[in-house]
């Protein structure tokens, strides 16, 4: 069981006082090494550890876990061991039939999820067969196979990463000897004269940049789903959090520097949008509903902006390509 860490409070004195190019470089090396270092810590744990067998990787949306397992799998082969993947992303039920709530789709649910699949897959591949493992395909909604099997070997480590690994369903199926729970979130507080961002903001601004560039949804979108993840989150993280072994930190204090000011432009474009009546529909919401309360989401989206104008601003090119902050802007 892990203890949630305290909270990070960044100062935005204190990222106008890192700017400057040589400045800036150092601070950015500095955000990066530590949490590469907490990583390393990590891998160097459960290689060490033969009895560990799986590692779940779990979080709440835009708390990095996709390029965070990457690092793992990294720093485990600098220990001498091989890391193979499981994204639980891909067992996903094709054409789920997601109820809703408050006129959002409810798509956080662990129903949404073939956990009987998942059950299979996990149980051949720990007793070390070849398992051929499915692909979801997003775009069509369907679950393919057209990658190569997978199979552990003696000294390899399953890698699992999605959000609900760590719950009783899946992970708690498994004996608690065999496997290493990590739980991830941007658990960071920005400050000025007042409270600029929260936590949830973070991930907000996150998704928003996210989902602009990587699935093409409006960024208001995202802000009208939110409350849908709040409530995924409180249900269900409680209970992750306390089943984890180690709780990591993905926020960087730079990255208030990058990503907001990318949320800013989708979320002026799209604000601009609905001013003119030409905003795209929302993808998260029921049959018949263009978005579940775009007043709500509106007045939200003005608040971010607001905030993102008090901040500096540096180029996503100075991210570097190791960073998972990269997730929410390539």
């Amino acid at each position: 069981m892990t203890e949630h860490p305290e909270m990070k409070y960044f100062s935005v004195s204190e990222l106008e006082n890192s700017l400057g190019s040589v400045r800036l470089e150092d601070f950015i090396k500095s955000c990066e090494k530590s949490f590469l270092h907490k990583l390393f810590e990590i891998s160097t744990e459960i290689a060490w550890n033969s009895e560990i067998k799986a590692v779940f990787i779990s979080g709440p949306t835009s708390s990095g876990k996709t390029t965070t397992t990457d690092r793992l799998a990294g720093g485990l082969h600098f220990c001498g061991k091989e890391a193979v993947r499981l994204s639980l992303d891909d067992y996903y039920i094709p054409h789920h039939n997601a109820g809703s709530v408050n006129g959002r789709k409810d798509l956080e649910s662990i129903t949404t999820l073939d956990v009987e699949a998942i059950h299979r897959d996990l149980e051949m591949l720990l007793e070390g067969k070849r398992v051929k493992v499915p692909r979801f395909d997003f775009p069509t909604r369907t679950r393919v196979y057209d990658q190569e099997d997978i199979q552990l070997k003696e000294k390899d480590i399953l890698l699992v990463e999605g959000l609900h690994g760590l719950s009783e369903e899946i992970a708690g199926s498994l004996d608690s000897s065999q496997w290493y729970g990590i739980m991830l979130r941007p658990w960071a507080t920005l400050i000025s004269d007042r409270r600029l961002l929260s936590p949830r903001d973070i991930r907000m601004l996150r998704r928003s940049a996210r989902d602009v560039y990587h699935r093409n949804t409006p960024a208001l979108a995202t802000i009208d789903y939110w409350p849908m993840l709040d409530a995924t989150e409180e249900a269900f993280f409680p209970e992750y959090i306390q089943r984890a072994d180690v709780f990591i930190n993905t926020a960087f204090a730079y990255e208030f520097c990058v990503i907001p000011q990318l949320a800013k432009s989708a979320l002026q474009a799209d604000l601009l949008a609905y001013e003119n009546g030409n905003l795209k529909t929302s993808p998260y919401v029921a049959d018949g509903l263009d978005y579940a309360d775009i007043e709500l989401a509106v007045e939200e989206a003005k608040r971010l902006v607001k905030a993102c104008d008090e901040l500096p601003a540096v180029s996503p090119d100075r991210i570097p390509p190791i960073s998972i902050l990269n997730e929410f802007i390539h």
